[in-house]
Order: C-alpha cells, then sequence, then structure tokens
C-alpha cells in the first residue's frame, strides 16, 4: 500500500517554513516519521477487528522497516509474515480432550485434541507428534516419544492482505498524515513567534 503527501499540504509547510530557516523536506520527514509510529496501531486495530488476540499482540508483527530522512521523504512499515502468533494468546484453555481456543470474533471456539499447555514453557500450546515408539531395549524401553511442537495461530500478514485490510488503512494514515503535517505546520508558526 502506498500513502502519498497532499500537495496542498506541501504548500502550507513551505510557506509556514519561510523565512525561518527550517528544510521543507526535513520537516516532513519528520511528519512523514510521526505517522509511522501511528500507523502501526491504525493497521493493528484493523487486524484486530478479526482476531481475537489483545493489540500489543498484533503490534508485535508490524514494525517499520525504513524511517523517512531529508534525502528520501517515505517510511516503510511491514506486516512481518513469518511472524504468527502464538495459539496461547487467542484464549486457549486446558480441556480433557486437548486445548480449545478462540482465533476470530465473528467465529466460535475451535480445539485440537490432544494438544496440551505447558506451563513451565511459558503456558504456551503444544502438540505431540506420533504416538509411543517402542524402544528395543534399555531403561526408557517403552516410554520413547516424539517430539512436541509449538502450536500458533494466523499471521497478521494473512488477516491483512486475505481480510482485506489494506483499504481501510490506506484511508486511516492518509488523514493521520495530513494530521501530522498540520501539528508540524503549527508547530513552526508557533516557535516562529516565540508563543513555545
Amino acid at each position: 500500500m502506498r500513502v502519498t503527501i497532499d500537495p496542498g499540504q506541501i504548500a502550507a509547510m513551505k510557506a509556514a517554513i519561510e523565512n525561518t530557516g527550517r528544510n521543507l523536506r526535513k520537516e516532513l520527514a519528520v511528519a512523514c516519521n510521526a505517522t509511522a509510529a501511528k500507523g502501526k496501531s491504525l493497521i493493528a486495530k484493523q487486524i484486530g477487528k478479526e482476531l481475537a488476540t489483545p493489540q500489543k499482540n498484533i503490534r508485535a508483527t508490524i514494525s517499520q522497516t525504513r524511517k523517512a530522512k531529508d534525502t528520501d521523504i517515505s517510511a516503510t512499515l511491514e506486516v512481518r509474515k513469518d511472524r504468527r502468533i502464538s495459539l496461547k494468546e487467542f484464549g486457549a484453555r486446558q480441556t480433557k480432550a486437548g486445548v480449545s481456543y478462540k482465533i476470530s470474533k465473528t467465529r466460535g471456539r475451535k480445539s485440537i485434541k490432544s494438544a496440551f499447555v505447558v506451563n513451565s514453557l511459558g503456558g504456551h500450546v503444544f502438540v505431540r507428534e506420533g504416538a509411543k515408539v517402542k524402544a528395543s531395549k534399555g531403561r526408557y524401553a517403552g516410554k520413547m516419544r516424539q517430539p512436541i511442537y509449538k502450536k500458533y495461530g494466523p499471521s497478521s500478514w494473512g488477516v491483512f492482505v486475505v481480510g482485506k485490510k489494506q483499504g481501510p488503512s490506506v484511508t486511516e494514515i492518509e488523514a493521520e498524515l495530513k494530521k501530522q503535517i498540520d501539528r508540524r505546520i503549527r508547530f513552526i508558526a508557533l516557535k516562529a513567534s516565540g508563543t513555545i
């Protein structure tokens, strides 16, 4: 997704910094970075409309991979494709049959048969791959078992792309960019007048 600066606001910023010795590109970069910082929360809120997990877990999967500077007035936010949220964060509960959890705010709970919660490993959900393996001899004969694997919910990226959360996010971030540029213009005006 791409968010662009309104030409009218560029003109307004140019007028605001006239005779102040400030650099137009640098001021726009400040506003751009402030928008990116807020943009993480805006994207997380959109994803959070679907995922039944606290916002902090979603925000942890979003990162700013490039900051704006006067030589390049653009910032990049990335919803990480490889960062899946632990199933523990979706209200996982141990049951007699396994573990139940709730991924979507619009759908009911699901369960994984034979899964288990391990409190000593952070309360995460695990499942054992395979049944008991018989050992031929030794003190552990008949007790060797396959390893356990941590279970994860969906990726924020999947919800963001497949769930079509990009469009609403662009609209909200564009509005935030306008707000941040206006805020910067007000700050420059107050600074120039000696009010602050």
